[in-house]
């Protein structure tokens, strides 16, 4: 952002540029304005001079304490220069892209957080947030009648009390 600052005094001085950043509507309880960039200038009589001042991407975040992190609200900031904040001579606003954010559900989660979370509004899945398993009939039927022929062979236990516990009794 450039800015022009002008001494129309008789006497050389020096003016700090401030910049100054809100969110109208924010989410977060946040300050109206918030000081993100300043520069001091030092003119002669009469004399202007442009300023460069830097606002980063990043200097727009806020702490997200639920997230444990920095987090970008996206929307119209509003952009305003002058020499302090009760002094603001310049203004304007600024589309700003936010973060995608995946808040983690706990037991003070709505329904709608629930909904607009990604791993229940995904593919369907099974507690723990693992996707399900499937498997072949075919495979599984396989491995049951390999393993009563083994019991039946005798090469493993096929006693009631001897039965491994992945095998189902037998009806």
């Amino acid at each position: 952002m450039q800015t022009t600052v002008t001494n129309v005094g008789e006497r050389a001085g020096h003016e700090v540029v401030q910049v100054y950043v809100g969110r109208p509507g924010s989410a977060v309880t946040r300050a109206p304005r918030e000081l993100k960039a300043f520069a001091a200038v030092e003119l002669a009589a009469g004399e202007s001079r442009t300023v460069e001042l830097t606002v980063a991407r990043e200097d727009l975040a806020h702490w997200d304490v639920r997230l444990d992190g920095w987090v970008v609200e996206g929307g119209e900031h509003v952009v305003a220069v002058g020499a302090s904040s009760r002094d603001l001579r310049l203004q304007a606003s600024a589309e700003v892209p936010g973060d995608e954010v995946a808040r983690p559900l706990t037991e003070d989660s709505t329904l709608g957080d629930a909904l607009a979370h990604p791993v229940v509004s995904g593919s369907p899945r099974r507690r723990g947030g693992r996707p399900r398993r499937r498997r072949g009939r075919r495979r599984c039927r396989r491995r049951v009648q390999r393993r009563r022929a083994a019991e039946d062979d005798g090469v493993l236990p096929a006693g009631p009390d001897q039965r491994l516990p992945w095998r189902r009794p037998r009806p």
